[in-house]
């Protein structure tokens, strides 16, 4: 008995002691003005951006966070491909020794996917992250806005060309590419929109074959396609815009800016629907007499 009595003793102090290294060691991290980027309230995500400080000698690890307004938490970072801004998740973010590194818009950053809560409502977010000692540190970020910054591909234009393209409409610019008359031009467009964050990676793809599909934007279809011979939107609330475009052979429709649907346009086609179908609507549940004689649904 006085064996096991010891044993427990020992094991307890080991814990507590192992528990307070761990402690210790989230205190190598200063974190320097977090926030939460603001998003409306129909919004499901939104992402966490801060400077990640290390004031010791060794790299530090972060691999996970967590917060109670999200039903998911991710790292996240941003990188181009193809021409194409995209993100990806990452399994860490390494703070280097006497260094620091920061999250932010373009970059690394942590994204809170599903929220749970109207983020509207708030002023701060509570945020836990863990690093892979098993440490942690515990903030609250404030909400703010956060302007996005133009895409890097902006670097490919020179100072004459962002002078041309930043005057002219984005909607003018996706219209008119199929018209440009040189390669060039073509290419400077292109440019200008990836800079402005408005082609997929589908419509870079298809731009050279010519097709358009679901995942395409609005914009990459009109500038594979060109300017539509009828076009027609409803709005379906807020901020959701539904469109119908008819082509010669096609009809495409989008919404929120993304081709949604493809319908072959033929003798007899009817038009896609502006209407949203509405869910049947069910009776009550069968009545019953509560305790005391009331009827309850």
């Amino acid at each position: 008995m006085k064996i096991f009595k010891t044993l427990l003793i020992s094991l307890f102090f080991a814990f507590n002691l192992s528990t307070a290294l761990a402690n210790q060691d989230h205190k190598k991290i200063l974190i320097e003005k977090p926030i939460v980027r603001e998003v409306p309230n129909v919004a499901v995500a939104t992402a966490a951006f801060m400077t990640l400080k290390n004031t010791s000698d060794e790299d530090v690890f972060l691999v996970s966070a967590k917060s109670s307004v999200a039903n998911t938490v991710e790292l996240h970072t941003h990188n181009m491909s193809n021409g194409v801004m995209k993100m990806r998740q990452v399994e860490q973010i390494t703070i280097p020794a006497n260094s620091s590194v920061q999250l932010k818009p373009s970059g690394l950053h942590i994204m809170l996917i599903e929220l749970t809560q109207d983020l509207t409502k708030k002023t701060r977010v509570p945020l836990e992250l863990i690093f892979k000692d098993g440490s942690s540190l515990k903030i609250e970020a404030p909400i703010k806005s956060v302007k996005k910054p133009n895409s890097s591909a902006m670097h490919m234009l020179n100072s004459d060309e962002k002078k041309t393209l930043k005057k002219t409409k984005t909607l003018d610019l996706c219209v008119n590419y199929s018209t440009h008359a040189t390669k060039k031009e073509q290419e400077e467009t292109v440019k200008e929109l990836l800079a402005r964050n408005q082609l997929s990676e589908k419509d870079v793809n298809n731009l050279k074959t010519g097709l358009v599909e679901t995942s395409n934007t609005m914009c990459g279809m009109y500038m594979i396609l060109g300017k539509p011979l009828q076009e027609k939107s409803r709005q379906l609330r807020v901020m959701v815009f539904k469109t119908v475009h008819v082509y010669p052979t096609n009809y495409f429709v989008t919404q929120m800016g993304m081709v949604v649907e493809k319908h072959e346009r033929k003798e007899g086609a009817v038009p896609p629907s502006l209407s949203v179908e509405m869910p049947k609507v069910q009776g009550p549940p069968v009545k019953f007499i509560a305790p005391g004689g009331r009827p309850v649904h």
